[in-house]
C-alpha cells in the first residue's frame, strides 16, 4: 500500500495537550475536507485514563484545512 501526496491529521487535543480520542476504530474521508471517525468504549480496569471516556461510544466528525 503506497500512499503518493498524502498527509498526516492528527486528531485534536484538549487545552492540556492530553490524547482525548482514545479508542478510535474507523476513519472515512467524507470529503476532501470532511474526516469522519467513530469511537470505541472506553477500557475498563483501569487501562486508560478517565478522559478516555467523554469521546467514546461516539461519530465525529472533523473539517480539515
Amino acid at each position: 500500500l503506497g500512499f503518493k501526496g498524502g498527509r498526516v491529521v492528527d486528531f485534536p487535543r484538549n487545552d492540556f495537550c492530553e490524547i482525548v480520542y482514545c479508542n478510535i476504530e474507523g476513519v472515512y474521508w467524507q470529503e476532501e475536507n470532511v474526516l469522519m471517525a467513530v469511537s470505541d468504549q472506553m477500557k475498563k480496569g483501569g487501562r486508560q485514563p478517565f478522559i478516555c471516556r467523554e469521546k467514546d461510544q461516539a461519530i465525529h466528525s472533523f473539517l480539515v484545512n
